[in-house]
């Protein structure tokens, strides 16, 4: 409706401009062709002195008929104009102002000002210029001037303009032997000036403006009003009423079978409810299709996830049976060897393949499938296993706290075992016991902290088991017989992690941390 109404607007603004442009136009032609009449009654009555009265006059003064005197009531036809001028200016003096002017007329107050002078030439140059019109101001006032062809010299009106000698003596006793003389046949020499007040040219216009601009608005009124009247019976509330039918279907799909009643609408909406009800009977049956074969889809899907999270705990549980036979043959080997070397290998080896025994374990055990692992429950069964595999005296404990969190499979929980292994190895391996026979104990802590998962195992030894961090393993000899593999192994997966780690003895307890980024499970 702005859009209508400002285009209502527009046409209504450019046709009242194009009507005053016209009528402007229309009104300037009106006032030249005025002009043009009167100055042709003006140039006849110059005629009629011309050729009529003025040569029967000097045929009876040449016959001794007549004295040989000069009259300008009877001999002047532009006296004879400026005079009827000066009646017929008492009754329409508000109309129109009118000269009669010449250059270097006897009557100064005809004598031509610039722009007539100007005028008086360019039609002697120019025989096809007979008129000019412009706008000027006179006395302060704004005027549509036009200049007019004045009188052409013929043969008869050089008695009285072409010698003073040969002119009526009463002529030049009255205006002298200086002005209006010297004029010769074909000579261009007057020039009718109209001036036409502007707010007279323009009052019909302006009220014929206003008529058609208060028409066009009653008109534009009263059509704007009945386009809404209309438009609200015959659209918009047929359009409420659909689209209220329409939000129903939407919030209640079993709808979409019966349709909207095409019998409520005009004739104009039924091709489109006809339409709509084709499309709507066409979706409730390809919805209706669609949600049978997603209900038979998804039920196909959840007995191959079922049988995939079957075959994977399968899978779990041979790998794990298969390494635990493995590594009870390696822990039956170790006990049968004499080399302590050996037997330290051997250890190392239980060890590190238990923590993917350990792995493969809670994997089978999960109930989540592959997803998330419990992290508490997966490091206290590993060193469980490592405690039992590893610690041969009985006078070596090994005692853990772990915090009960969840742990995504993105932690890399191979790698974690493997680090905690080592560091377990190592603190067994390096673990001094009590020379009072107290025997010793060997901690480890696994708490989160913020954004990190802290791992800090701890012993009583007389020197390191696991060198102190310092270069990187890449700016290392990392096969430099001195230096462990056990510390080669933990700062790389370290790396691998991301993490960080500190070592350090202190007090007959020798402690390793580890800091390693944790996301818990569903971050």
């Amino acid at each position: 409706m702005a859009i209508f109404l400002s285009v209502l607007g527009a046409f209504g603004a450019v046709t009242v401009v194009g009507i005053n442009f016209f009528l402007t136009r229309w009104e300037i032609e009106e006032a030249k062709e005025k002009v043009r009449q009167l100055t042709d009654v003006y140039l006849s009555i110059h005629r009629y002195f011309s050729e009529e009265l003025k040569p029967t006059l000097f045929a009876e003064i040449e016959a001794g008929r007549l004295a040989n005197w000069y009259e300008p009531v009877w001999m002047s036809s532009s006296f004879a104009i400026s005079r009827i001028q000066d009646y017929v200016s008492q009754g329409i003096q508000e109309r129109y102002r009118y000269r009669h002017a010449a250059i270097n007329a006897r009557n100064p107050e005809r004598e031509a000002d610039a722009g007539e002078a100007a005028f008086l030439r360019a039609m002697n140059e120019d025989p096809d210029l007979v008129q000019r019109s412009l706008f000027a101001d006179y006395d302060g006032k704004p005027y549509f001037v036009v200049y007019n062809k004045g009188e052409t010299i013929q043969a008869d009106c050089l008695r009285c303009h072409s010698q003073p000698e040969l002119a009526p003596p009463g002529l030049v006793e009255q205006y002298g032997d200086r002005r209006g003389f010297y004029l010769e046949t074909g000579y261009i020499s007057s020039v009718e000036v109209f001036m036409i007040p502007i707010g007279r040219l323009y009052e019909n216009r302006q009220r014929i403006v206003v008529l058609i601009a208060l028409v066009l608005l009653a008109c534009g009124g009263i059509g704007v009003v009945a386009i809404l009247a209309i438009n609200q019976r015959h659209i918009l509330t047929p359009l409420d009423t659909l689209s209220q039918t329409v939000s129903a279907i939407t919030r209640d799909r079993r709808l979409l079978e019966s349709g909207i009643n095409v019998s409520l609408y005009e004739p104009e909406f039924r091709s489109l409810i006809w339409d709509f009800n084709e499309l709507a009977r066409e979706l409730w049956q390809y919805e209706a299709h669609l949600e049978e074969l997603v209900q038979s889809k998804t039920a196909d899907l959840g007995k191959a996830v079922e049988a995939m999270r079957l075959l994977l705990r399968e899978v779990h549980h041979r790998v794990k049976n298969h390494l635990s036979l493995i590594v009870s043959f390696a822990d039956l080997q170790r006990m049968s060897v004499k080399s302590v070397e050996s037997r330290e290998v051997l250890s190392a080896l239980i060890g590190r393949m238990t923590v993917i025994i350990v792995l493969h374990e809670m994997l089978h055990r999960s109930k989540q499938g592959d997803e998330v692992v419990q992290l508490k429950e997966y490091l206290e069964l590993l060193l469980d296993r490592i405690a039992q595999s590893l610690i041969d005296d009985p006078a070596l404990r090994c005692v853990w706290s772990v915090e009960d969190c969840t742990s995504p499979l993105g932690l890399k929980l191979t790698d974690l075992g493997i680090l905690i292994t080592e560091l377990v190895m190592n603190a067994i391996k390096y673990a001094t016991l009590d020379s009072g026979g107290g025997g010793a104990t060997i901690r480890i802590v696994a708490a989160r902290q913020a954004d990190e998962l802290v791992l800090r195992v701890t012993n009583p030894a007389q020197a390191p088991a696991v060198a102190a961090p310092g270069a990187g393993a890449s700016e290392k000899k990392l096969a430099d017989d001195d230096e462990p593999l056990g510390t080669i192994i933990i700062e790389s997966l370290m790396q691998d992690l991301g993490g960080t780690y500190q070592a350090g003895l202190e007090a007959g307890l020798y402690s390793v941390e580890l800091r390693i980024p944790y996301r818990p499970a569903g971050a």
